[in-house]
């Protein structure tokens, strides 16, 4: 109603990453325009600009990995050369690149989710994504980095599964306004699915 009323003299500029999140009265007073990820060479001249500034300067190789491993998301890139420098003062070419703490704590509760499928440990693992959320980690970037490690990890006839589950559950998250609990669901989903190849490949085995 504002939006309508205060047309001649007011613009809004709205900036979203899911648009799909924004309510349909909204969206359709709107026009939308879509800026697509900056490019990998734009990430690494970015990259560069900063470092320039900050009297630090910045390998090409380690720029160029850098910028491969953050995905073209931009903020995740200065993120991870802010972490490398933290870890070594003057930045060399054959530098690891470093990623952030909560990526390593989703390969945690991607393990835990593996190691073993009981109802305490998905209470566990219930805790430990309540706690990135609580770290104001979204809820779309937890499913997806844990959907990626647990990908990593397991057989291949189980990844369809895994994919189709992630999908559901991630758009059940996008509707919702309880991320926990779709999160909860997509990984007894994949405890329940783990555990029943994990039975039949030792049957298999035996035989």
């Amino acid at each position: 109603r504002t939006m309508e009323k205060y047309t001649s003299s007011c613009r809004f500029v709205l900036v979203c990453n899911n648009a799909c999140k924004v309510i349909e009265p909204v969206r359709s007073r709107c026009i939308a325009i879509r800026v697509p990820a900056p490019a990998k060479g734009d990430v690494k001249k970015v990259l560069q600009a900063v470092c320039n500034k900050e009297r630090t300067p910045l390998p090409e190789g380690l720029a160029e990995r850098v910028a491969v491993a953050a995905n073209r998301n931009m903020r995740r890139a200065l993120l991870m050369v802010e972490a490398c420098k933290v870890k070594q003062s003057n930045l060399s070419e054959d530098q690891e690149v470093e990623v952030a703490d909560w990526e390593r704590f989703v390969g945690i509760i991607a393990n835990n989710v593996l190691e073993e499928q009981t109802p305490q440990r998905l209470l566990q693992v219930r805790a430990q994504v309540y706690e990135l959320l609580s770290a104001c980690i979204p809820p779309e970037m937890v499913m997806q980095r844990l959907t990626m490690e647990l990908l990593k990890k397991l057989d291949d006839s189980l990844k369809p599964e895994v994919l189709l589950c992630a999908a559901f559950y991630e758009h059940r998250l996008n509707l919702g306004s309880k991320p926990i609990f779709h999160i909860e669901a997509f990984v007894a989903k994949v405890m329940a699915a783990y555990k029943k190849w994990s039975i039949e490949f030792m049957e298999m085995m035996d035989d």
